[in-house]
């Protein structure tokens, strides 16, 4: 599989504020199909949009004359009078029918859902297709399939906003990634978006480009950190110069020993090795470039980096870290 970053980038930077090339937008129990719903009303003319209504600018799925639709991105209902109402915000329409009422607006649908299937989009646009069907429309389902997925590291599992911060300052996660969210001390998840770098998502249900990852799931709120891995530098020479076992000491503490290996994984344990020819698969990932090492824990959000400093033409490599959660210094000696 080859994964083309900015082909999903640019298909969520094109697609957030509508509904995306297949013509569907899911609520919870199925998908509306756009087109279809405006022939039925003979509108063969209009298009599907998102727009923001109501006073608590909630998101609605709405018809609009094609040729206005560009108008309308992040727009609002109070500026385009003619846009048709297909689906509301809200799971029951209990829940605004007043709002609605006051608005003169009576969907046929509400509970909209799409948040996951937009997501599952851009990663098929970008190479990396989700073949579980029930994993392209649900986030809890998609958290278990990127879980399992060869071509996915897990930096991060339901943490905390402090260590998934660490991982995405550490420049781990990449445009084109994902992040799920679930509600603190809850194991459900709710919401899956693509991450589109610079601490930015794009998503739907709430539609949003480039809104901060912290905030995109709500409050209280857990994360859990998917990187597509197919991209990552393991061969050039700037990598490989890091593979092999590693003494890890932190000030006043006892070493670590950890085994560099050459498919991305690093493995740690608390006892020097009894050869360093012996070469474990290892829990942790690793990531170089030309300045540094950078080890995440997997599952954790936990990350380490290291400083790269040219080996000596003689004696001991050393060269020094920091624990990037907590800020803890480090130092790294590999052994002969």
């Amino acid at each position: 599989m080859s994964y083309d970053r900015d082909k999903a980038y640019s298909h969520a930077e094109t697609y957030w504020w509508r509904p995306c090339t297949d013509g569907l937008v899911w609520i919870a129990s199925q998908p509306i199909n756009v087109a279809r719903e405006a022939a039925s009303r003979k509108l063969n003319s209009y298009t599907g949009v998102f727009l923001w209504y109501g006073a608590s600018d909630l998101e609605g799925l709405f018809l609009l004359p094609a040729a206005k639709a560009a108008s309308a991105r992040d727009g609002k209902l109070s500026s385009f009078p003619e846009a048709v109402m297909l689906a509301s915000y809200k799971d029951r329409r209990a829940d605004e029918a007043t709002e609605l009422k006051a608005l003169k607006l009576s969907p046929p649908y509400f509970g909209l859902n799409d948040c996951t299937h937009f997501t599952t989009e851009c990663l098929a646009k970008g190479g990396f297709t989700v073949t579980n069907d029930h994993a392209r429309r649900g986030a809890n389902d998609l958290y278990q399939y990127l879980l399992a997925h060869g071509s996915t590291k897990t930096l991060a599992s339901d943490v905390t906003e402090a260590d998934a911060s660490a991982v995405i300052s550490a420049g781990l996660m990449k445009k084109g990634d994902v992040v799920v969210y679930s509600n603190d001390g809850e194991k459900v998840h709710h919401h899956g978006v693509l991450y589109v770098g610079d601490g930015g998502i794009a998503m739907h249900t709430y539609h949003q480009w480039q809104r901060d990852w912290q905030t995109a799931g709500g409050w209280n709120q857990r994360y859990s950190l998917f990187h597509i891995s197919e991209d990552d530098d393991l061969t050039s020479a700037v990598a490989t110069r890091w593979i092999g076992w590693w003494q890890v000491t932190p000030p006043a503490g006892t070493p670590r020993y950890y085994y560099i290996g050459a498919k991305g994984r690093v493995h740690v344990q608390a006892k020097a090795p009894t050869s360093t020819k012996l070469a474990p698969a290892g829990e942790s990932y690793w990531f170089a470039d030309a300045l540094s090492l950078k080890i995440c824990a997997r599952l954790k959000g936990d990350v380490e980096e290291f400083t790269f400093k040219a080996a000596p033409a003689s004696g001991a490599w050393t060269v020094t870290g920091k624990h990037i959660n907590d800020g803890s210094k480090l130092t790294a000696t590999k052994l002969p």
